[in-house]
């Protein structure tokens, strides 16, 4: 027999986790299934944020930065460090104390909450049943009012650079590198490739990114950008803008690149290679036949990202709390509307297993004054759930007119309609990188 929750969270991260205590203090029975397992091989809650993400990352760049002050920077202060050395065992060994302190955390405010976990991958069946395999391959049936799917994203792999776990890696391979890569290559200059290049770049490695795209941090403030540009080229990081990798090979302890250029195609033989373009959404096995919602998203066409709506915890799929619902409608990041019809419809055209790009669940702020339903990206544009779908001709601005009317378009909705009368059957989860 299924025990029974008010709400079951599929996914312990920062989306996950911090759902499931909200609505335990809202009075809900709460259970959160996580399958992410530490170094140990038991549960590590915390998603990929706590245990191979943000915490780790951030924590190698503190110790990268000590060793480089040492190094490059204390001279001044009159302080000399003669043959400084970096024992790498040690730096990863104090990363893994400071991310089980956090998962350990995590753990703590569950129990605090009286949030109970499940270690095991969640699978939502007909009927608002989730089943839970556990690493032994044992399952349980919880039955919930209501679910939250929270389940996050994975590494994008290319299939010229495959991930073999030892030369070519993902972020969570760059974490834990046993010695400092002579070379190490990254492709991509996003954050991750940006922080990872810089903490091995500190610690003498000879770092290259390699960057499709021909601006840097395209998506960031230009002042910012440059201003990061010009740091990271004092660190002696090398950027190659414009270039688009064609081929690894990995040849026994070196990967071989081929890649083009503004400058033609180049050669790059490196002894690591981190892959890091992006992220996609981790949707498989999520969702069984039969249960009446369907998760989708739409992909990435070159530089564009199209966010389709976001809808959290949306009606039927799983509320944490009648004034936790909000729709969150989220523009392209071009806000044009013929590169919204384009990528569309290059998404269509691929394969169903492989449209889901980023895990863009929302956690909305459930103590909010009003339920509230949110049109456009300006949090100005708010309407308090009491009222009607507004008529996007009444946005003065053209940005905001183009998002009401996707919003309408897709989710069937119409000007006048009763916003609490709403019923949602599907939730889009969008890519919103």
């Amino acid at each position: 027999m299924s025990e029974q929750y008010d709400v079951v969270i599929i996914g312990a991260g920062p989306a996950g986790y911090v759902a499931a205590i909200r609505a335990a203090q809202l009075g809900l029975k709460t259970a959160c299934v996580d399958m992410f397992a530490g170094k140990d091989g038991k549960a590590a809650l915390g998603g990929t944020c706590l245990n191979v993400g943000c915490i780790p990352s951030k924590a190698l760049l503190d110790s990268s930065r000590q060793f480089h002050n040492l190094t490059h920077a204390f001279g001044v202060h009159g302080i000399s460090a003669d043959n400084a050395k970096i024992d790498v065992a040690t730096m990863v060994g104090r990363k893994d104390k400071i991310v089980k302190q956090f998962t350990g955390g995590i753990a703590m405010l569950f129990k605090q909450n009286k949030v109970t976990p499940f270690f095991g991958q969640g699978r939502l069946l007909p009927g608002r049943q989730v089943e839970v395999t556990a690493p032994d391959g044992g399952k349980q049936m919880l039955a919930a009012s209501n679910v939250i799917i929270a389940t996050g994203s994975v590494p994008i792999e290319l299939p010229f650079a495959k991930f073999d776990g030892k030369h070519i890696v993902d972020n969570a391979g760059a974490l834990d590198f046993d010695a400092v890569p002579k070379r190490l290559g990254v492709i991509g200059a996003g954050v991750i490739g940006l922080e990872l290049g810089s903490v091995w770049k500190r610690l003498g490695s000879e770092v290259t990114i390699i960057e499709a795209l021909p601006d840097f941090l395209a998506a960031a403030d230009a002042d910012v950008a440059k201003t990061a540009a010009r740091e990271f080229a004092k660190q002696g990081l090398k950027i190659e803008l414009g270039a688009k990798l064609a081929k690894a090979e990995v040849k026994g302890n070196e990967v071989h690149l081929t890649y083009s250029s503004k400058d033609g195609d180049k050669q790059l033989v490196v002894d690591k290679l981190l892959v890091a373009v992006g992220r996609r959404a981790w949707t498989a096995g999520v969702l069984a036949d039969g249960t009446g919602s369907a998760i989708q998203a739409l992909s990435m066409e070159e530089r564009m990202t199209v966010c389709n709506m976001s809808i959290e915890a949306g009606a039927r799929a799983g509320m944490i709390a009648p004034d936790a619902v909000t729709y969150d409608y989220l523009r392209t990041r071009d806000h044009v509307p013929a590169d919204f019809e384009r990528a569309v419809a290059a998404w269509q055209q691929l394969p169903s297993d492989e449209r889901c790009q980023y895990d863009a669940v929302h956690v909305f702020q459930a103590d909010q004054v009003a339920p509230q339903v949110t049109w456009g990206t300006n949090p100005g544009m708010v309407v308090p759930v009491t009222e009607r779908v507004p008529d996007p001709a009444s946005f003065t601005d053209p940005d905001d007119r183009v998002a009401a009317e996707r919003a309408l378009e897709y989710m069937a909705l119409r000007p006048g309609q009763a916003i609490e009368d709403i019923r949602i059957d599907r939730v889009f989860i969008g890519s919103c990188t």
